[in-house]
């Protein structure tokens, strides 16, 4: 299933200042390598997993997005997707924390995963959000993801590999196992 809603003008206007936004941000990053705190939420329907693309970067990733100063992840999780995809999650169960350098930021990105039975429609923003498909695990090695994504779906086994930022130590601590990456120089 895949899921796209075409704009208007302010959509596309929007999605613009995103696509030339986003260049000069990461350049940004690479100079001033600033921390990042992220939430993303795993969403599974029949053994398919959502994934979102974004208007302004190539591929595919898990709905998300940043943990505002004081939010606590699974509300920053609940937050993003509400605003990506139009949907409201019910229980979110914590996954994995996963620390690396990706884009040149930083990162700790908070995973949670949820489960549905069905998957209700969809009200893409069309700004930052353009297109939402569910992925049977199969075809997830061929695809293009975003660091945190592919290094989520390689922990989990579901695709192998990861984004090549570092290598990846699991621990566990709590309920959420926390993977650490360390970046080779």
């Amino acid at each position: 299933m895949t899921v796209r809603r075409h704009g208007g003008w302010r959509d596309l206007a929007w999605r613009a200042a995103y696509r030339l936004g986003y260049p000069a941000v990461r350049l940004w990053w690479r100079v001033r390598r600033p921390g990042h705190r992220g939430a993303l939420a795993c969403i599974r329907v029949d053994g398919h997993i959502l994934l979102v693309r974004q208007s302004y970067r190539p591929g595919w990733t898990l709905p998300g997005g940043g943990v505002r100063p004081a939010e606590p992840p699974e509300a920053a999780a609940r937050r993003e997707v509400l605003e990506e995809t139009g949907l409201v999650l019910p229980a979110l169960s914590p996954a994995v924390v996963l620390r690396g350098t990706w884009d040149g930021r930083r990162d700790e990105v908070h995973v949670f995963d949820a489960s549905l039975d069905r998957l209700p429609p969809l009200r893409l923003d069309n700004r930052e959000v353009v297109e939402a498909r569910l992925f049977a695990p199969g075809d997830l090695p061929g695809l293009r993801l975003s660091g945190p994504a592919a290094d989520y779906l390689a922990w989990r086994g579901l695709r192998s590999g990861t984004s090549g930022s570092g290598d990846i130590r699991s621990t566990t601590c709590s309920s959420a196992a926390f993977v650490e990456k360390s970046r080779r120089r």
